[in-house]
């Protein structure tokens, strides 16, 4: 038996999900799995236990009402529309968020000696995962405000690799875009809340955003948001709950 001694200095928060986690290690009703090396104790559970009652109660999704996010190296868009078709839609919120100075520090820090374990670089990369996870709760919080009945995103899958469009393009994508944090944080919070959350191709998002909605005068960011999301409304609508026909115009 290893006994584990939280620390004073723990956040409020974390301790109360370890303490609810522990309720159930004692009721042995949930699959918990304990992972220990020289660093960390990695702990894995169902998220669902650890969802509000109070929320539960209170929180009534308005149907076809979508929270989208576009996916940025810099910018992050996000929306929160009504749909009742394809083209007949209302946007409820809209906005983006920015961590392009972040990422324009650290590109400023080039040639001037600092390597990759200088405390200056330290100290950037954590302040992005901090202010990714900060957007990733604030987002959440979003969803549930307004209470959209569906999260959706780009199912993105990409590997480091050479973009062809220069050292500080590869750089930006491959090394400083915190893409993989920011996705399952907001998979677990999802699911900790329960709200429906559908990824959608990402194909042409951004083109098609503008060609269909340039009207409506938002930032690129946003428009791929709100095409992000029409698809999300499409598909739910012709694939899971099937209250429309398969029309096959998921992207176009």
């Amino acid at each position: 038996k290893i006994k584990l001694n939280l620390s004073k200095k723990l956040h409020q928060n974390i301790r109360k999900q370890l303490v609810e986690i522990y309720k159930h290690q004692l009721l042995d009703d949930i699959d918990i799995t304990y992972k220990v090396n020289l660093e960390y104790v990695y702990i894995t559970f169902d998220e669902t236990i650890l969802t509000s009652n109070r929320f539960n109660k209170n929180f009534k999704p308005i149907e076809n009402r979508i929270l989208s996010i576009d996916l940025n190296p810099n910018y992050i868009g996000w929306s929160i529309v009504d749909w009742k078709s394809s083209s007949e839609l209302k946007v409820i919120k809209s906005s983006v968020y920015s961590i392009k100075h972040l990422n324009d520090l650290d590109f400023n820090l080039k040639g001037k000696g600092f390597n990759s374990s200088a405390k200056e670089r330290i100290y950037l990369s954590n302040k992005r995962q901090h202010e990714i996870l900060e957007i990733s709760k604030n987002l959440i919080n979003k969803a549930i405000y307004y209470k959209c009945s569906i999260f959706s995103m780009e199912d993105l899958s990409i590997k480091s690799s050479d973009k062809e469009n220069g050292k500080h393009f590869n750089k930006l994508v491959n090394n400083l875009w915190c893409r993989n944090t920011l996705v399952n944080n907001l998979t677990k919070r999802c699911n900790i809340f329960k709200i429906k959350l559908l990824k959608v191709k990402p194909k042409y998002s951004s083109f098609i955003g503008n060609f269909l909605f340039r009207s409506l005068n938002f930032p690129d960011m946003i428009l791929s948001s709100i095409e992000i999301s029409r698809r999300a409304y499409e598909f739910y609508n012709q694939y899971v709950i099937k209250t429309k026909n398969i029309k096959k115009n998921i992207i176009q």
